[in-house]
């Protein structure tokens, strides 16, 4: 659930708007009333509040018009406007898609919609409400000011599909009685708003309390012993009790303001330390007269108040709210014995997934059990895994419940897509019918790849990459929702509030055919345009039914995508013209996401508004297309039964005559800058040898040649124990081992300094 917003742009605070605002017969002085002299101004206010405000209410009205065609602004001259009247005007009759294309490309476009309509924004039917600033601990900081408006009548919305998922009007109990998932400063405000049970008598309370300064809403984090802790603040504020008074606007009483008795008199915004309390926080709750705090443990989130009385804002009576913060996944249980496991839908090196049934809410699941004492890496790459999960609110990626730990393992519960993955569905239509020309239509190919494009676009807007775009990890639920998969390899990129920066990763993980050249070459580093080149790839995989290079081992697929043109649509055809049925407009976008430098590659934005997505049809249609000719649930849970853990599925023929397994390995070691490597690559036996795969390696630079016997000979050993394993229990999974490359400084075979591991994975 989000409201409508945005971030600031230059064009909000341009001098063309006081031009605008000067032609209708407004002065400056008409703008004073958004800022009193002498009362509280919060860090987004300072330097020029007037103007800050200003631009502020413009960005709020253009981010409203783009999400959702609302276009709150009037034509009344100064003169003529009713002060009476608190409501916002929206105006009607303007082209609203043309306009709303035109100011998500460009959003000084607003002025001149303004100009040629004759219109200005209503920016004084925004009432300022509060300010949010997000702790620095989190991996995104929002600093955020909230404006409340009100419209007369319901209006008809024009949803930006590419931003806004559902629009819905609803009063404020009816949200947080339901599942949406809400981020604390939108279920704080909900909650304030549900005091409140007449909107006129709230408009009034909102222009009274607009001009009374803007005190900021940090959360100050603390850890207890059994949780955490968001203190809040309540300091410098007149009373409206709406609890207590049968008049609220007049009830002003200069009552001392108290906020949460363990927040701190004073508070560095940017201090990243987090206080640690030795009580529980029951405990810390029973020993606090003034309580205002976000209650946060594994089983719940709760906002406890008590004895908060803020200035010049809503009182709300001493409660304890149960609530459902985004991410949180806390309705779900978090106990072993709330959960019936049933087939095995999935297999890895380290994980077992099962279709699950969860009995307190008669509802099914899919469960992701990870053995912690077969985890490669540390706990860390696994809790980063988690939060990555975890903070995703998104319709087309993959929907994370909760996490809970039985013995050794870890359990995710997730959301169960019956539909299975869209490389089930490839291979299963290439074993029924006749694929040569084209597996799927191009109507289909633009529904899935638009569908992943937003979930994209939502990665990268959230400062992730996901680093594995492929067949493999897109996922259809039965009534035809796309949802990306697997965050085994995605990686928070930690941008901060500046999307516009070029964070760079350093680790080389992904599967090769579908590897951005920039991260196979591991010289500069890679940013979200890795993605959209395993997008482009993706695109191939569709039509052709496979990746191009498929049927190279690893080392040589490096080679071929470095130092050949990028693949297109022909790269793997047997026949000239095989693939004819292909226009021009798809070959177009693949051409364009596969550009060898990342700088020419299109933003998942840009790509959703290119010219082969308007091809994309509806749910219904993939349901047709997709889900109804792929494997049943009973197929794939029969192929994964039969699969063993570390296997790729698939088999070698030796010379022999015999067959074996192609065995999929990783090798994690760090480079010269001290970056963690995963190199993956096949082992087929009978054909591959060690020495073979270590001399590759060395001549790919991805290993120092002092390092290549070494290696080979861990990699002989566990290949043997796999192939042949003996009496005495199970064969490793992994293996650590010493480098005779190791630097001179202090080795850690923990964190792999002076040390490389290499394991059987899926």
């Amino acid at each position: 659930v989000v409201f409508p917003g945005g971030v600031t742009e230059s064009a909000d605070g341009s001098n063309r708007w006081w031009d605008l605002f000067r032609s209708f017969g407004f002065s400056k002085q008409d703008f004073e009333v958004f800022h009193h002299p002498n009362t509280i101004t919060s860090e987004i206010f300072k330097n020029n509040p007037i103007q800050r405000h200003l631009q502020l209410r413009i960005t709020a009205i253009r981010e409203t018009f783009e999400e959702l065609g609302l276009l709150i602004c009037s034509r009344d001259r100064k003169e003529c406007r009713d002060n009476e009247d608190l409501c916002a005007n929206v105006i009607e009759g303007v082209d609203l898609k043309h306009w709303q294309n035109r100011i998500s490309k460009n959003p000084e476009e607003l002025i001149t919609l303004c100009e040629e309509n004759q219109c200005y924004p209503d920016i004084w039917s925004l009432y300022y409400w509060s300010n949010w600033l997000s702790p620095i601990t989190l991996p995104k900081r929002f600093d955020t000011a909230f404006f409340i408006a009100a419209i007369e009548n319901k209006p008809d919305c024009l949803r930006n599909s590419s931003e806004v998922v559902q629009v819905e009007w609803l009063p404020p109990e009816e949200v947080l009685n339901s599942e949406r998932k809400l981020q604390p400063p939108q279920i704080y405000e909900l909650l304030r708003l549900s005091h409140v049970k007449d909107i006129e008598e709230l408009i009034k309370f909102a222009c009274k309390r607009s001009g009374h300064g803007n005190y900021l809403s940090y959360p100050v984090v603390v850890k207890a012993k059994d949780g955490v802790l968001f203190l809040l603040p309540g300091k410098y504020c007149l009373t409206i009790d709406f609890t207590l008074s049968l008049n609220p606007l007049d009830t002003y009483s200069l009552l001392s303001s108290t906020g949460d008795d363990l927040y701190p008199s004073s508070v560095d915004y940017n201090d990243n330390t987090t206080k640690f309390i030795d009580q529980t926080i029951l405990e810390l709750r029973e020993s606090s007269k003034s309580v205002h705090r976000i209650e946060s443990k594994k089983n719940y989130r709760r906002l406890v108040i008590q004895n908060y009385k803020p200035e010049h804002h809503i009182t709300m009576e001493n409660k304890t709210y149960e609530v459902t913060m985004a991410g949180s996944g806390h309705t779900w249980p978090n106990s072993q014995d709330d959960y019936e496991l049933l087939d095995v839908i999935g297999v890895g090196a380290t994980a077992v997934v099962h279709a699950a049934y969860c009995r307190p809410r008669n509802e099914k699941c899919a469960i992701k059990r990870i053995n912690l004492e077969k985890w490669n890496t540390s706990m860390d790459e696994l809790l980063k895994e988690i939060q990555a999960m975890s903070s995703c609110n998104h319709e087309n990626v993959v929907t994370y419940y909760t996490s809970f730990v039985v013995k050794e393992e870890l359990w995710l519960v997730l959301r169960l897509l019956e539909g299975g993955s869209l490389l089930d569905i490839i291979k299963h239509k290439m074993r029924i019918s006749n694929c040569k020309h084209g597996v799927f239509d191009e109507a289909t190919i633009a529904t899935v790849l638009k569908e992943v494009l937003k979930g994209l676009e939502y990665f990268h807007q959230n400062g992730q990459i996901h680093r594995d775009i492929k067949a493999g990890n897109i996922l259809l639920g039965d009534d035809g929702i796309v949802q990306i998969a697997d965050f085994g390899v995605s990686a928070w990129l930690a941008t901060g509030r500046d999307l516009s920066r070029q964070k760079v990763r350093h680790t080389f993980v992904g599967t090769p055919c579908w590897m951005a050249p920039e991260v196979m070459e591991q010289n500069h580093g890679y940013d979200f345009k890795a993605d959209i080149w395993s997008f482009g790839i993706t695109a191939i995989e569709m039509a052709t039914g496979t990746a191009p290079y498929h049927k190279y081992p690893p080392m040589k697929v490096l080679m071929l995508t470095l130092q050949n043109d990028p693949p297109t649509l022909d790269t793997g055809a047997e026949e000239k013209d095989q693939y004819k049925a292909y226009g021009k407009t798809f070959r177009k976008m693949i051409f364009e996401c596969l550009q060898k430098d990342p700088a020419k590659r299109p933003t998942a934005t840009e790509l959703l508004k290119h010219s082969f997505f308007k091809k994309a049809r509806d749910r219904k249609y993939l349901v047709s297309t997709l889900v109804t000719i792929g494997p049943s649930m009973e197929t794939r849970v029969h192929k994964a039964s039969r699969r063993q853990p570390g296997a790729s599925g698939r088999l070698h023929r030796m010379e022999t005559g015999e067959w074996a397994p192609l065995i999929n390995l990783v090798l994690r070691m760090r480079n010269a800058r001290h970056e963690l490597n995963d190199i993956r690559f096949e082992f087929a036996a009978g054909k591959d040898s060690a020495d073979g795969i270590a001399t590759e390696l060395v001549g790919a630079g991805l290993l120092d040649a002092r390092d290549a016997d070494v290696t080979a000979r861990q990699l002989q050993r566990l290949v043997d124990d796999f192939l042949f394993p003996g009496a005495g229990g199970p064969a490793p999974r992994s293996l650590t081992f010493r480098l005779n490359s190791a630097p001179p400084e202090p080795e850690d075979e923990q964190s792999l300094v002076g040390f490389a591991q290499i394991s059987i994975v899926d």
